[in-house]
């Protein structure tokens, strides 16, 4: 007995339909993971600074002190402040200023203000934390010993104005973490989150 040609088998429709979602749904959650994952400070093994909440160990309470490094890492006695260049995807996104105290203590505040399409963007927040010596630097050639680890947490509020609507106000936690070189440049990564379910990571970068 012939098939007619134009007979289908519900069954095998319906299983051609769920392939084509399962595929779709797989592609869709590859770019929002790509599209999602956090940059990464150059080095630091031993630190996972693309999700610095994990690290918040590494700040020293207010009551205890903080171990100061020694040579060949950067010498703190004096305190100095650094001005640094802050970027994502390689457009600018303000300066911050980010002062390391001779206790090991860091704060710094960060400002930025961008327009993308008709919307403009502006970025305030403030930051403290500490130099931890425990922390080695590390990367394809090997470990860094006179690099100067540094951990930082605050507070950011982002205002987004769009023509003809209301501002819209986001305030979350920023986290600025990275390393000292013995003369007194800096780089790392800045980070901010509201809740941990996301991030998105700017890098820095400057001098005394």
């Amino acid at each position: 007995m012939r098939l007619n040609n134009n007979t289908c088998p519900k069954g095998y429709a319906v299983l051609v339909v769920l392939v084509v979602l399962v595929i779709g749904l797989m592609i869709y959650m590859l770019q929002m993971k790509a599209f999602l994952a956090p940059a990464r400070i150059p080095g630091g093994r031993s630190v996972q600074v693309e999700r610095p909440w994990l690290q918040e160990d590494l700040i020293v309470p207010a009551d205890k002190l903080i171990r100061l490094p020694k040579a060949p890492k950067v010498d703190l006695a004096s305190g100095f402040t650094v001005s640094a260049s802050v970027t994502r995807d390689g457009s600018d996104r303000g300066v911050a200023l980010i002062d390391f105290d001779g206790s090991g203590e860091v704060e710094g505040t960060w400002n930025c203000a961008y327009a993308h399409e008709d919307r403009q963007y502006k970025y305030q927040a403030s930051f403290k934390g500490n130099i931890d010596i425990e922390q080695t630097f590390s990367d394809k050639s090997g470990e860094d010993k006179s690099l100067l680890f540094f951990i930082t947490k605050g507070q950011y509020r982002q205002s987004t104005y769009t023509p003809g609507m209301d501002e819209e106000i986001t305030d979350g936690v920023i986290y600025f973490t990275g390393w000292v070189a013995p003369d007194r440049s800096i780089r790392g990564l800045a980070t901010i989150t509201t809740d941990q379910s996301w991030s998105a990571s700017y890098n820095f970068s400057g001098k005394p």
